[in-house]
Formats: C-alpha cells, structure tokens, sequence
C-alpha cells in the first residue's frame, strides 16, 4: 500500500515541479479565489430568505399579529416600522393563520408599487397601484357587518392618450376652420 501512495506522490511532485515559479503563483491564487467565491456564495445562499406578511398601523396591533403567529409556532420578528417579518418557507402557513383570524395579510404595497426595477414601466405601475387599491377596498367592505367578500374594480379615465389632448385642445369646428384657412 505504501508503494501506491508513494507513486501517486511521485506523479503529483512530477506535475507540480514541470511549472515554473510565476505559474505556480497563479494557480495557488486561482485556487484560492475559486474556494474563497465558492465560500461566499454558500454563505449568501445560506442566509434566509425573508418576507413581510403584514404592515401593521400600530405598536399594539404589531404585537397581537405577532403572538398570533408564535402561538401557531410560526417565528416572526418585528421591523422599525410596524412590519411583520417572517421567513419565506412559512408565508403560506402564517397568511392562512391570519385568515382564519380576520387579519388580511399584506399582499402588495405602496412601497413596492412605486419601487419598480428598469423593466417595470408606468404602466405597469399604475396597473399595480389600481390592484392594490381595489384589495384594499375590498378588504375594508369585508369588514362590514353583513357583507361577506367584496369585489372591487376601479377604472380611470385615460388621460394621458394625444388624441384626447388634441380633443381638448382642437375643438372640431375650430379644427376644421384651421384646415379651411391653409387651402
């Protein structure tokens, strides 16, 4: 068994000592970056990844979403501004918790309507903030005595298209007068 390691350490030795000094440096550094970035991804992929289930409006509301959510063996935490944080694997579990207890969970925000990437347009922006506004509506109305669920559309008026601009701005007897003077 010896002799085997022995001739393994040979052909390494061999292979190493074919290098000159400069090469040998840049692969120890190339191994060396190679397991240092493969250590900082498993670490970034390690981390935990976190959600906001509820934005709460007040300490003591905070805290009852937050003991509601222990007492169902669902760890939280308790952000700067009221927000209830948990991870990602227990979203599900803890919206199906504050359902049952008729505390909407937190679906869009305003926040994350207004902070869009590159690739959100306005349009996009405005159709997410009419999304949230109708569940919030809808929400509220489901608050009432007497009304089960609610559906709420919301629609407004385009006014950003140039044909209603020109149609503000041209009335048609005056846009026909312009054209009549030009011929």
């Amino acid at each position: 068994m010896p002799d085997i390691v022995k001739k393994y350490l040979d052909k390494i030795k061999e292979f190493w000592n074919k290098y000159n000094k400069k090469q040998k440096t840049i692969f120890i550094s190339s191994v060396l970056v190679a397991v240092i970035a493969i250590a900082i991804l498993g670490f970034v992929l390690a981390q935990p990844q976190t959600v906001v289930v509820r934005y709460c409006s007040t300490a003591s509301e905070a805290t009852e979403v937050r003991q509601l959510l222990t007492s169902n063996d669902i760890p939280c935490t308790v952000g700067s501004n009221f927000e209830i944080i948990i991870d990602k694997k227990d979203e599900i579990e803890a919206q199906l918790v504050l359902g049952s207890n008729n505390i909407a969970s937190t679906g869009y925000s305003y926040a994350d309507v207004l902070t869009g990437s590159f690739s959100q347009t306005q349009d996009d922006k405005e159709k997410l903030y009419v999304e949230t506004l109708e569940k919030k509506f809808a929400a509220q109305l489901a608050k009432i005595d007497g009304i089960k669920s609610a559906q709420v559309t919301i629609k407004f008026e385009d006014n950003s298209s140039i044909l209603h601009i020109l149609q503000l701005h041209l009335s048609p007897a005056r846009h026909f007068r312009s054209l009549q003077q030009r011929q």
